[in-house]
């Protein structure tokens, strides 16, 4: 019974992240993931079937949600974060996984605060 909950938690898990539609998946090259109204969810390169590289996510009206570099699999160099119309409104540097140096923060209008 435990084995079950283990698996359908995992399952549920799984599902609730990568819920987007899946179009066609290349486990090594650019691939494109979609929301169920045909919008582009999320946008990079995959290498061993994970994300590695540059990606971009998007929230499900198009705009552009959040976009930086992934390293050996884990974010990595300068990631930028957008609000639903599109502005910037945070800026965090990664290095091997983890925020490291400053964070900017923007307000609506885009202005650092």
């Amino acid at each position: 019974m435990k084995k079950f909950a283990i698996v359908f938690s995992f399952c549920f898990l799984f599902f609730r992240l990568f819920g987007q539609e899946q179009k066609e998946i290349n486990p090594n090259g650019y691939t494109k993931f979609y929301y169920d109204n045909g919008k582009t969810a999320s946008e990079g390169f995959m290498r061993d079937g994970k994300p590695d590289g540059y990606w971009k996510t998007f929230y499900e009206t198009g705009k552009i949600k959040s976009q930086g570099n992934r390293k050996d699999f884990e974010l990595d160099s300068l990631w930028f974060f957008y609000n639903d119309e599109g502005k910037t409104i945070k800026e965090y540097y990664y290095t091997n996984g983890k925020k490291n140096g400053i964070i900017k923060t923007f307000d609506q209008s885009g202005k650092l605060l």
